[in-house]
């Protein structure tokens, strides 16, 4: 049947009816016009149908009809106005093509398809103002749409559904469809759509639900009232590729439900309603190189996604919420090479991941935080070579992850802290470079660069403890609500110019490794400390790395190889840290701080290279082969440190701190341990804390030690090895009321500078100053160090209170092997016209028992006063206004083998006022050519009481050329002395005497000089003894060779008024001397009992009575003549009475 060019007008049913034809039905260039019914209808034709160009205007039913058909081609038709469906196929077995036509105004669908088993293929075809949707297919085998345009549907534009084969939608347009642009629905088969144009779809462009395999490529959808495109319940293969989605209302890309794989690359998707791709239930994802524009909720939003997530290379711009926000996700994500930008929430968010990969991302100004990881156990953790830059709040944040966690070689820049409306301890403010809250696992923190965080300060709040909370602007924060194992390693970061930490770590247990980390120019604040009201303070922050722990737990903690610099109140901060820690080779330099003591400021004493401070336990700590220079106020400062500790090889330099002085009586309350008793908020509700920082405020505290170990009160063993200390302000060494074991070996200690005050002041600027009131103490400074050109003393230590206060402390001391040279003088920071600087200075006070003292095989020259100085009771003395010396006690003390020269004043001096002395100086080297005494030993008395020393002085070589005398000993009130000055050698060319004894008041002298050889050339006696007041002198002078050539007496013995003297003078050699070889003499109320016996002298003596009572045992072989003079004596008694 062909029909052709016919007009059919007005048919009250079909314009054409044609059925059960079996060749071929043609029909072309006809109009048919107002037919009743359908306009062609076709029934049962299993020919060929060929349908073109034909006209079809205002059909009461269908435009074109057809139902059970073997092949249809409609080509090139105009159907307009149709009262159903512009077009109707069912049940077509072949070939079905529908070209180049236009339907317009369907009240129905334009193109309805049903039971097509066939192929379909409809392209050219422009349909206009459907009633229903544009094209609509079901229980279909195969559909090609091929660059139709579809404007105005009131139902979808495309609706396909049940197609077991290939859809294939390719370059049409889509206009106004008031539901779906594309409808999908339950397809089996392959879906291709692509270079489609959907525009302002009523709901979304593309939608399909459950289908096996999509694609879509190249299609712009604009507009869309709904999703840009909807996918769910999809088993097998998606790809979205090439396309364009703009406007949409809600989702740009929906995914849901897909067991399947999906690719989404090369998309560009702009001020999305919603997200820009949210994907929930999903296997697998890959997003690759798409843009998502002005989203107003989530760049991308992925959640329960079980296989793998992978987003890289593309950008995401000012997206409302997150960049992009993964939850849920029991596989692996890896995003990377993506740049989001000023997103409103977070760049990236991830809650509940398993396995996360993140790297080489480009997040800038993200208004939350750059990256945020949370509630995820057994995590893997892959954060690498990121850059965010502005983020708020923190760049990086981790909480509640445990797992493995990599966060490495990320720039992180200008990261903005916010202050919550009302911050709390539960809410605190932020700004973090890098954050980890209550993170467990291994973690690496790695190569990353962080700089300019900014915070906020902390809030001290001591009535409501919950309302305060630390300061915030870290470059990197690992802070755990309670402590919690970790194995941790840090390094390589470079962290400058943040705010308030260059590192923070809190509530932290296991393996942590902190090394080769820079970190400069931490900001910070020191604080401030308000007495009268402490909730207006604010604690100092400024730390390079700051690692404190609520309480005290174990860790295994290395620090090494960092470089700190240039911080504002203490480079390396530790606090309750147990185990094992070892801190070294690191460069901690210019850390800047307060010295407000004395009331000059308010804040608080910071400026530590480092400092670490325990409230309990004990920790093996090392710190080694560390420099630290220019630093504020200590180079190191432990407190409250129990434990083994190695300070071990480190450079420690040009230490600024507070020059002052100690007063007397502040020694017992002197606690260096002060300075870290408030470190937290919490410390604000401890009264004690709060009054030792009062207390240490108010003080003077002389600061810029290069160490200072204080208030060790449990268990310590401690060593200080091999360090360069040097040009630091008040002490190189400090150590104050320390327990256990200390250990000072191989150290050099110089250009110390110090201060100078009055005579009840305890001066500063010494190498070493040790100071201990309470406990027992086993001090051993040797092997070598080398102490000198310090202010003040090389080694000074103080034992005992002087004030009473405090009492039983003991020690044990040893300083053996030392070099301590020109100690004393003017350093940059310090001049003096003041005697000063002893070699060693030892000081006993109160009741305080050194049960031995060892000073042996030192080499100590050139100092400014004393080689070696000790006294007992002095301090005690001044405090009490001479009432009172103390009750302490020097026993089994050692001075040998030493070489003490040079020294201004005297080699050897030991004073006391009170207490007792059991003193040995043996087989010294040299003590010559010092300013006075080579030996000078003083005991003296007070209302309180009298000294008590016992002296031997055996076997010294080289008690020469010293400005006055060899050896001096003197005792005033009822002061006691015994010594034994026996087998020494070269006391000579002293400027006076060669060994001198002098009592005066009611002190009582016993002296054994015997066996010495060499006490020659002295500028006035060999042996000088005087007497006087009620003294009581008794000598045994025997046995002394060489006595010879000395400016006046070889021998002298000189009784003033009411002095007494006995002594024994036998089987010494005398030769040479000026004036006598022995010489005697008695004054008024004076006595002088000598025996002479076998002495050998070549020049004349004498013997004076001058109107006290001399008597003389023998005087044989006395000399060549004796001169007799005075008031006549008895020269042969038998004994003296």
């Amino acid at each position: 049947l062909t029909l052709q060019g016919n007009q059919i007008i007005g048919a009250q049913n079909n314009g054409v009816s044609v059925a059960n034809l079996t060749g071929t039905l043609t029909v072309t260039d006809g109009e048919i016009t107002n037919s009743q019914a359908e306009g062609i209808l076709l029934e049962e034709i299993t020919g060929t149908t060929d349908i073109s160009g034909v006209i079809i205007t205002d059909a009461g039913g269908s435009g074109i009809a057809g139902e059970n058909l073997a092949n249809l081609t409609l080509q090139g038709n105009q159907i307009i106005g149709a009262q159903n469906n512009g077009v109707s196929v069912a049940n077509l077995t072949g070939t079905l093509s529908v070209t180049d036509g236009e339907i317009t105004n369907s009240q129905a669908e334009g193109v309805l398809l049903e039971e097509i088993t066939g192929t379909t293929d409809i392209s050219g075809v422009t349909i206009t103002d459907a009633g229903g949707s544009g094209i609509a297919g079901e229980n279909l085998a195969n559909l090609t749409l091929q660059g139709n345009q579809i404007i105005g549907a009131q139902n979808n534009g495309v609706s396909v559904a049940n197609l077991t084969g290939t859809l294939t939608v390719t370059d049409g347009e889509i206009t106004n469809s008031q539901a779906e642009g594309i409808l999908l629905e339950e397809i089996t088969g392959t879906t291709d759509i692509s270079g489609v144009i959907i525009t302002d779809a009523g709901g979304s462009g593309i939608a399909g639900e459950n289908l096996a395999n999509l694609t879509l490529q190249g299609n712009q959808i604009i507009g869309a009232q709904n999703n840009g495109v909807s996918v769910a319940n999809l088993t097998g293969t998606l790809s979205v590729t090439d396309g364009e989605i703009t406007n949409s209302q809600a989702e740009g890309i929906l995914l849901e439900e897909i067991t399947g794989t999906t690719d989404i690359s090369g998309v560009t998707i702009t001020d999305a309603g919603g997200s820009g791709i949210a994907g929930e239930n999903l296997a697998n994802l890959t997003l690759q190189g798409n843009q998502i524009i002005g989203a107003q909720n989530n760049g991308v939003s992925v959640a329960n996604l079980s296989g793998t997530l992978s987003v890289n290379n593309g950008e995401i711009t000012n997206s409302q919420a997150e960049g992009i926000l993964l939850e849920e996700i029991t596989g692996t994500t890896d995003i990377s090479g993506v740049t989001i930008t000023d997103a409103g929430g977070g760049g990236i968010f991830g809650e509940n991941l398993a396995q996360v990969t993140l790297q080489q991302n480009n997040i800038v100004r993200a208004q939350n935080n750059g990256i945020s990881l949370s509630n995820s156990t057994e995590a893997d953790v892959t954060l690498r070579e990121n850059q965010i830059i502005q983020a708020q709040n923190r760049g990086i944040i981790l909480q509640q992850v445990d797992g493995t966690v990599e966060i490495a070689n990320n720039t992180i820049t200008d990261t903005a802290g916010v202050l919550p409306a009302t911050p709390t301890a539960a809410e605190p403010p932020t700004g973090q470079g890098i954050a980890l809250l209550d993170v467990t696992g291994t973690i690496g923190i790695t190569g990353n660069q962080i700089t300019g965080t900014t915070g906020f300060a902390g809030n001290v709040d001591t009535a409501t403890p919950e309302n305060s909370y630390q300061a915030s602007g870290q470059g990197i924060a690992f802070l755990n609500t309670t402590a919690a194992e970790v194995d941790l390693n840090l390094a390589g970061n470079t962290i400058t110019g943040n705010a308030n930490q260059g590192i923070t770590l809190a509530n932290l247990l296991g393996a942590i490794a902190i090394t080769n980390n820079n970190i400069a120019n931490t900001t910070g604040s020191t604080g401030n400390f308000d007495t009268t009201n402490p909730d207006n303070s604010e604690l100092f922050t400024g730390q390079g790395i700051f690692f404190a722990n609520d309480t005290a737990v174990n860790v295994n903690l290395t620090i090494s190889g960092n470089t700190l610099s240039n911080n504002t109140s203490q480079g390396l901060s530790l606090a309750n840290l147990l185990g094992q820690v070892t801190i070294t080779n690191n460069e901690i330099t210019d850390t800047q701080g307060e010295n407000p003591f004395g009331g000059a400021n308010t804040g608080f004493p910071v400026g530590q290279g480092i400092v670490f401070t325990n409230d309990t336990g004990e920790v093996a700590l090392t710190i080694a082969d560390n420099q630290l220079l220019r630093n504020a106020n200590q180079g190191i400062l432990l407190t409250n440190i129990n434990g083994t500790v190695g300070i071990n090889g480190n450079t420690i330099a040009e230490t600024e701190g507070n020059l002052a002085v100690i007063s007397q009586e502040d020694i017992a309350a002197l606690d260096f341990s002060a300075l870290t008793s408030v470190n937290r908020p919490a410390d604000f509700n401890d009264p004690a804390a709060l009054n030792e920082m009062t207390a240490v405020l108010s003080s003077n505290l002389p600061t810029g030690q290069g160490i200072a170990v204080a208030g060790s009160t449990e268990s310590l063993s401690l060593t200080i090895d091999d360090n360069q200390i040097s040009s630091n302000n008040s002490q190189g060494i400090v150590l104050d009321d320390l327990t256990d074991t200390v250990t000072i070996t191989g150290n050099t200690i110089t250009g110390t500078s110090g201060a100078f005050g009055g005579v009840t002041d305890l001066p500063t600027g010494q190498a070493i100053l040790t100071t201990h009131v309470d406990g027992d103490l086993n001090l051993t400074v040797s092997e070598n160090n080398q102490v000198s050109d310090n202010f003040e003393d090389g080694i000074a230590i103080v034992v005992g209170d002087p004030t009473g206060t405090v009492v039983g402390a003991t020690a044990n001391i040893t300083i053996d092997g030392n070099q301590l040279q020109n100690n004393g003088i003017d350093t940059a920071n310090s001049t003096s016209a003041e005697v000063r600087g002893d070699g060693v200075r030892i000081f006993l006070e109160g009741d305080a028992t050194v049960n031995s003292l060892d000073i042996s095989n030192n080499t100590i020259t050139a100092n400014r006063d004393d080689g070696v100085q000790i006294s007992q009771g002095e301090i005690t003395a001044a405090i009490s206004l001479g009432a009172n010396g103390g009750t302490s006690q020097l026993n089994n003390a050692t001075i040998s083998g030493n070489t003490i020269e040079n020294n201004a004043q005297n080699g050897i001096g030991v004073r006391a006022v009170g207490g007792s002395t059991n003193l040995a100086i043996r087989n010294n080297t040299s003590i010559g050519e010092n300013g006075q005494q080579g030996i000078n030993i003083a005991a003296r008395s007070t209302a309180g009481g009298a000294a008590q020393i016992t002296a031997d002085i055996n076997g010294n070589a080289g008690i020469n050329q010293n400005g006055q005398r060899g050896i001096n000993i003197t005792a005033v009130g009822p002061a006691q002395v015994t010594a034994d000055i026996n087998s020494n050698t070269g006391i000579n060319q002293n400027g006076q005497r060669g060994i001198n004894i002098a009592a005066g008041g009611a002190a009582q002298v016993t002296a054994d000089i015997s066996n010495n050889a060499g006490i020659n050339q002295n500028g006035q006696q060999g042996i000088n003894i005087t007497s006087g007041d009620t003294a009581q002198v008794t000598a045994d002078i025997s046995s002394n060779t060489g006595i010879n050539q000395n400016g006046q007496q070889g021998i002298n013995l000189e009784v003033d008024i009411g002095g007494q003297i006995t002594a024994d003078v036998q089987s010494n050699t005398l030769t040479d001397n000026v004036d006598f070889g022995v010489a005697a003499r008695v004054a008024a109320a004076g006595n002088l009992c000598i025996n002479l016996s076998q002495n050998q002298s070549n020049t004349n003596d004498q013997l004076v009575n001058a109107g006290g009572t001399l008597q003389v045992v023998d005087i044989l072989n006395l000399g060549l003549n004796v001169n007799l003079g005075g008031i006549p004596f008895p020269v042969g008694v038998a004994v003296c009475p």
